[in-house]
């Protein structure tokens, strides 16, 4: 696939979202096809609400070409660019297909996924930057911070996330794994955003407990006022 150019970027950022992926490749990006829209646009973090209602009830069933079996609707993918709005093999046939095809090209896939990441740290960093400051700092102990390498590792002069609210977090996996795992999109960024995590320092962040902070930290109090008075 080539590469795309800077007036084919600014027409899918103008057009994405408001006219249908087919008539943006019919009217103006002739070259490109559904996919390459659609991996482009998500890259570039645009969102469209356009939806087209795919109707199960006029289509109960379909013969699988790949392994020649009729099977339910449910047994397909949801796909726009067939008349029948599913795909053309099965679900099975799909995920076998892409496994074998991985399996056959581990070095290839390897490499690409490495490139995505670091493309995907990158943009998250774009993110924090704008959001967040360009001089993080501890909430805790005010130190001053770096966002170099916030994805991945604790190193104590880095931003580490912290579920400040262990009741109302809506995430309960690793922060960084999170970030890791999700492509930094609007919808994604406002997702983050709902998680309302704290920015802590590595030392910080290690002593606190992940469960029963606040009995926690009562028990620490009381423990120091009880003995403060008793050192010789």
């Amino acid at each position: 696939m080539k590469k795309w150019t800077p007036q084919e970027i600014d027409i899918l950022k103008e057009w994405y979202g408001k006219i249908t992926i087919h008539d943006i490749v019919q009217r103006y990006l002739v070259d490109r096809n559904f996919l390459s829209i659609k991996h482009k646009a998500a890259r570039l973090g645009l969102v469209s609400h356009l939806t087209r209602k795919i109707n199960y009830i006029t289509i109960d069933s379909k013969m699988c070409p790949k392994c020649d079996t009729t099977k339910s609707a449910q047994e397909f993918y949801t796909s726009s660019c067939h008349s029948d709005n599913l795909s053309s093999w099965c679900k099975t046939c799909v995920i076998n297909s892409k496994r074998t095809e991985r399996n056959n090209n581990k070095e290839k896939y390897r490499t690409l996924d490495h490139n995505r990441y670091i493309v995907n740290r990158e943009a998250w960093l774009i993110f924090f930057i704008k959001y967040y400051g360009n001089s993080p700092i501890c909430q805790i102990c005010s130190k001053e911070l770096t966002w170099q390498s916030t994805t991945n590792g604790n190193a104590h002069n880095t931003v580490n996330w912290d579920h400040r609210n262990e009741y109302s977090a809506s995430v309960t996996m690793v922060p960084s794994s999170w970030l890791n795992s999700h492509i930094c999109n609007n919808s994604n960024q406002a997702t983050w955003l709902s998680f309302d995590f704290g920015i802590l320092c590595g030392s910080c962040n290690q002593f606190l407990p992940t469960n029963k902070r606040e009995e926690w930290l009562e028990k620490a109090l009381e423990y120091t006022r009880s003995n403060y008075g008793t050192r010789v």
